[in-house]
């Protein structure tokens, strides 16, 4: 375990910066583990690879996950030469081969479905999922449909060696299954010190269907000691949101 501290009292530099979205929570994550020697990162979902490239630690053992993976790694933007690992399958509660659907964007393919009829253009429609118009079809057709491998995230972690270790950011953008991707790897959350991940407002219908609510990540996580440091809003109704592990900061 890295011997350096952080405090909870730390946290208070998020508000100092400036960047929104994602790249504030990177850039609070850098400031953080400025000190650190080294540090752990599991990227599931990592697409080109670029949450793990825009944090400037230069010592990161760093895992890529995407079910996606061989065709990220042919663009030109590609930053997966960077990661240490790369696992070209899905992270999910069972492991098990399960349809996957690959949308134009790539970057909304799910193992779940577009829940169709509560997506709306209109932003003043507040019930439903908004998506602005120019995005819709790039987001939401679907181009093929495949078989995929699917692990949880207990067995990546026990095949990587990482059993034992400080998981010092574990990243989820898994398009509608990102609490099923961290209660995979339950037994190991004591292990995690940041989880970064994306949830859907409680109070409109969600881009895919049957996946959980804002509420419902966060009653999970607190109940196995996290805690939440900001969310930060993407298109609307979806946030990606970042929690720390009470266990491993110092309060």
């Amino acid at each position: 375990m890295n011997s350096n501290i952080i405090k909870r009292s730390h946290f208070d530099i998020i508000h100092t910066i400036t960047n929104t979205s994602i790249f504030k929570i990177i850039k609070f994550l850098d400031i953080i583990f400025k000190s650190y020697e080294k540090i752990i990162i599991i990227d599931v979902g990592c697409a080109l690879g670029d949450f793990s490239f825009f944090l400037q630690h230069l010592n990161k053992f760093s895992i890529g996950i995407d079910p996606l993976i061989n065709y990220y790694r042919k663009q030109k933007n590609s930053k997966l030469s960077n990661y240490n690992s790369l696992y070209d399958v899905a992270i999910d509660i069972n492991t098990e081969d399960k349809l996957f659907n690959i949308t134009k964007s790539k970057d909304t393919s799910s193992l779940y479905n577009f829940n169709n009829k509560n997506l709306t253009t209109d932003k003043c429609i507040i019930d439903k999922f908004y998506i602005p118009i120019d995005y819709l079809h790039h987001i939401t057709d679907i181009i093929e449909q495949r078989n995929v491998k699917c692990m949880t995230l207990q067995l990546l972690i026990e095949i990587s060696n990482l059993k034992d270790d400080i998981i010092h950011i574990l990243k989820v953008d898994a398009q509608g299954n990102d609490l099923n991707v961290i209660k995979s790897g339950e037994i190991y959350l004591k292990n995690i010190m940041f989880i970064v991940m994306e949830s859907n407002s409680d109070t409109t219908s969600t881009l895919y269907e049957n996946t959980t609510k804002f509420t419902e990540d966060y009653e999970y996580l607190k109940l196995h000691n996290f805690e939440l440091i900001t969310k930060e809003i993407l298109l609307r109704d979806d946030y990606d949101c970042l929690y720390y592990n009470k266990g491993l900061i110092s309060e």
